[in-house]
C-alpha cells in the first residue's frame, strides 16, 4: 500500500457566500472517517463508485501509488479525499 494523507472538508455555513469550508489533514483513513459509521459513507476510486468500505480499502491496499483525489469518501456533505 502506498502512503497517503487525507484531507477532510466540512461544510460550515451553506448560506454564506462564498461557502466557507473547514478542513483538516489527517494521516489515518480511519481517523478521517470518524464522523459516521463506515457503512454510511459512499466511496469512490478514480471517480468510480465502489461497493462499500471493504472494496475501497482493498483497492487502497493494492495501490502502488496514490494520486490526489483518487480515493474519495463522502457523507452528509463531508468529503474525505487522498492528498
Amino acid at each position: 500500500m502506498a502512503h497517503t494523507n487525507w484531507a477532510v472538508e466540512y461544510p460550515v455555513d451553506p448560506s454564506a457566500s462564498p461557502t466557507p469550508v473547514a478542513a483538516k489533514i489527517l494521516m489515518s483513513l480511519e481517523g478521517a472517517l470518524h464522523d459516521a459509521s463506515l457503512d454510511e459513507w459512499s466511496y469512490e476510486v478514480d471517480g468510480e463508485q465502489v461497493e462499500g468500505y471493504q472494496e475501497f480499502k482493498k483497492r487502497l491496499d493494492e495501490a502502488a501509488s496514490i494520486r490526489e483525489g483518487e480515493f474519495v469518501a463522502r457523507v452528509n456533505g463531508i468529503v474525505v479525499r487522498s492528498i
